[in-house]
Order: C-alpha cells, then structure tokens, then sequence
C-alpha cells in the first residue's frame, strides 16, 4: 500500500511504501520552488 503526502503548498511530495523488506520512501521537489530551514540537535 502507498500513502503519500503533500508539503508547501504541493511543491513538496513524498510517497510510502512498506513491504515484506521493511519501509521504504522516496521525495520529490519542484525545481526552485521550495526553500528549507533546518537545525541540527
């Protein structure tokens, strides 16, 4: 079964798959649409 999910406003999509082999996903961004923040703790 997949599930996927939409992120800033739909330039951002991820797609989830788990299978016999463990989870799996994969992301995929519009070119120059988005810009991320992030912080390591």
């Amino acid at each position: 079964m997949l599930k996927t999910n939409e992120y800033f406003d739909g330039k951002v999509k991820s797609i989830a798959s788990t299978s016999s082999d463990g989870p799996a996903t994969a992301g995929v961004m519009e070119v120059g649409g988005v810009r991320v923040w992030y912080r390591l703790h």
